[in-house]
């Protein structure tokens, strides 16, 4: 059975959490009022949980998952699967910024690596 590391005390957890919300945020472009507005928080409660001073609650880390288009456990702590689920999204989001006519071309050309890559393998 795989070993599980825990944090030892709640303020480890908070500051996991808290890396990782400013992480996030970070990679968005996104300033702590930003966040604050989304979630419709103040942002001192954003200053706080980064800081790794305060544990969002449960709902919160929700809405976190939801503004960051990621799993709510890549708040908590899934290592490998953040950086694909980050570089993914900041793709789909540059892909979704092009030109209608630019992005059919780049969505042909992904479908046509993409059956290459199926078939080679």
């Amino acid at each position: 059975m795989q070993e599980i590391s825990l944090p030892r005390k709640r303020r480890d957890l908070a500051a996991l959490v808290g890396s990782k919300i400013r992480s996030f945020r970070l990679e968005r472009g996104w300033t702590e009022a930003d966040l604050a507005t989304v979630l419709r928080l103040p942002r001192a409660y954003v200053e706080r949980y980064e800081a790794g001073l305060m544990l969002p609650r449960t709902y919160t880390l929700y809405q976190l998952s939801l503004a960051f288009g990621i799993t709510l456990g890549s708040l908590i702590d899934e290592p490998a699967r953040d950086s694909v689920n980050t570089e993914l999204v900041r793709s789909l989001r540059r892909l979704q910024a092009l030109l209608p006519r630019h992005r059919t071309v780049v969505v042909e050309f992904l479908e046509t690596l993409l059956s290459t890559m199926e078939r080679l393998s």
